[in-house]
């Protein structure tokens, strides 16, 4: 399976389906950024590393920075609510949103919790922001926004296994790819062996 690594130029984005019934579906893919779905109405299904989740109505699905994933949904008549953000732009939370995990990226009773909601509302019309303030309403937002989604999500730290190797080493490239790298420097800043990067590679 090919992987796409995707370097994100906008650090808030958000789409929603209009009730058109857009398919939620792509093709393998990892970034920096975090993505969230929250299905109003429907099913898909969810595969992220080698990990195969049902995303149903009322779920809310919440991706992790690094981590591979992709969509299915069959054709199926959903609505859904798709936001990629920036975890830096919440620094507060991003320390633990990109070195922890969560048991379970789905919440599956998320339509029950009102402060959700109606964080979901708010931050699908950013666009009606005063311009002055959007920066800070945004963070405001944003940080509520998080802080309700991990309060409902038991995270647990991430073990050094092959995907968390994975992750680090993506992640280093996507944050010095304007610099020289190599794989000798990789391994003295990451203090993995060129070799097991090399096979990391070579295997996703």
């Amino acid at each position: 399976m090919k992987v796409i690594y995707e370097k994100k130029t906008d650090d808030f984005y958000y789409r929603n389906d209009n009730k058109k019934h857009t398919p939620l579906q792509c093709r393998a893919h990892l970034h920096y950024n975090v993505e969230i779905v929250y299905m109003r109405r429907g099913q898909a299904r969810v595969f992220i590393d080698s990990d195969t989740y049902e995303l149903e109505t009322g779920n809310l699905l919440f991706v992790f920075p690094n981590r591979i994933h992709r969509f299915e949904d069959e054709g199926k008549q959903n609505e859904y609510d798709l936001f990629i953000i920036n975890p830096d732009l919440t620094p507060e939370l991003s320390q633990k949103i990109t070195t922890e995990n969560p048991q379970n990226p789905v919440i599956k009773c998320a339509s029950k919790n009102p402060r959700i909601l109606t964080l979901l509302d708010i931050l699908s019309h950013t666009d009606q922001f005063p311009q002055d303030y959007r920066e800070t309403l945004m963070k405001g937002y944003l940080l509520s926004f998080f802080a309700e989604i991990l309060d409902m999500m038991p995270l647990k730290n991430s073990k050094p296994d092959e995907n968390q190797a994975m992750r680090s080493v993506v992640q280093y490239c996507s944050q010095n790819f304007t610099r020289d790298l190599s794989l000798a420097i990789l391994e003295e800043e990451l203090h993995l062996s060129r070799y097991y990067i090399s096979h990391l590679f070579s295997h996703k």
